[in-house]
């Protein structure tokens, strides 16, 4: 199956993923976004960070970056803290990449990314998300967006 397709099916609705696209493929800055869809900033970035976490939850990585090795076992508390992280990162993604993101927000996300390996590792995911979505091409974002945005009843890109 193809990346777009793995990473959205059952994930975010077919906006938020092409928020996401047009984000990092595109170049284009939150209230270019928001301006394209007729919705604020702020829902955008919710969205962003949305769609992040259903790509970092669902993409296939290395086993460096599985978050099991970092929390052992399969008790509640483990599967707690990679949800934990991998949220928290989605979050700093969103931020991160807001229009009036300051280096305030980039010491306190260096230090939220120190505390912890898992951490470490959830960031990892998003970075290979983005280097995965920056290196596609228009055909095959067309051909992706085409069968997710009809799965889901909207029309494409």
């Amino acid at each position: 199956m193809q990346f777009l397709s793995r990473l959205f099916r059952s994930g975010p609705p077919p906006q938020l993923a092409q928020a996401l696209l047009l984000q990092q493929r595109e170049g284009m800055r939150r209230r270019e976004i928001a301006s394209h869809f007729g919705v604020s900033d702020a829902a955008v970035g919710k969205g962003v960070e949305q769609a992040m976490l259903g790509c970092i939850r669902r993409c296939r990585y290395d086993d460096s970056l599985v978050l099991d090795k970092c929390c052992p076992g399969n008790c509640p508390y483990a599967r707690q803290q990679i949800d934990d992280s991998l949220s928290q990162a989605s979050a700093w993604f969103a931020r991160l990449t807001r229009d009036d993101a300051s280096e305030h927000d980039q010491q306190r996300w260096r230090s939220w990314l120190d505390q912890a390996d898992i951490r470490r590792r959830a960031w990892a995911r998003v970075e290979i998300v983005c280097m995965r979505l920056r290196a596609m091409n228009h055909e095959d974002i067309a051909a992706e967006f085409g069968a997710v945005f009809s799965k889901h009843g909207a029309q494409g890109a």
